[in-house]
């Protein structure tokens, strides 16, 4: 595989972990408790 598509491939799952997060965080914000 090209280094490339091995960045590509991380930046991603970085992505989306961010998101998740974003996500986590939102809901709680939305529904306390």
């Amino acid at each position: 595989t090209s280094p490339d598509c091995a960045t590509e491939i991380l930046g991603l799952i970085l992505y989306a972990g961010c998101s998740m997060q974003k996500d986590l965080s939102g809901k709680k914000r939305r529904d306390p408790g």
